[in-house]
């Protein structure tokens, strides 16, 4: 799915977007392949309304997950993406295998929110980089290899 209103986002619309591709989607063998933005949007989504089948895999890419992990200056907002994330937990009732995929060096979405989620679903898997950034490389040969499994 194509991030929908990408400069001024908005989660309604997203839900919207989102929904439409239901009918789409395999319910069988779904992947569901998240980042930045796209990763508070589908836990969000997961929280507030599950979902009518499991998720295969789910991999959140440079995730955030609150204001409360960013720096104080940070430009970036979660806006209408904000959801209470003490519930994050029960996304683990939709999702087969969720990664997690962060690296140390993002200045985007900071690494704070990939420990947290670590935390609150101790059995997802944390893929912890170093040199990655906000994982903006034209290649990235480790989630392919999971998502061939």
């Amino acid at each position: 799915m194509k991030r929908p209103l990408v400069d001024n986002a908005d989660y309604a619309v997203w839900k919207i977007m989102f929904e439409k591709y239901f009918v789409k989607l395999n319910s069988e063998n779904l992947t569901i392949v998240s980042h930045c933005l796209g990763t508070i949007f589908i836990l969000k989504y997961l929280v507030e309304n599950g979902f009518k089948t499991n998720i295969k895999q789910l991999h959140l890419v440079a995730p955030i997950v609150s204001n409360d992990f960013q720096p104080v200056d940070d430009v970036e907002n979660t806006g209408t993406f904000t959801f209470d994330i003490s519930k994050i937990s029960e996304v683990k009732k939709y999702v087969d295998d969720l990664h997690i995929w962060h690296s140390t060096d993002d200045t985007m979405c900071i690494y704070k929110n990939a420990e947290y989620i670590k935390q609150e679903i101790p059995e997802s898997t944390l893929h912890t980089f170093s040199d990655r950034g906000h994982f903006l490389q034209s290649t990235f040969w480790e989630l392919f290899d999971v998502l061939r499994k």
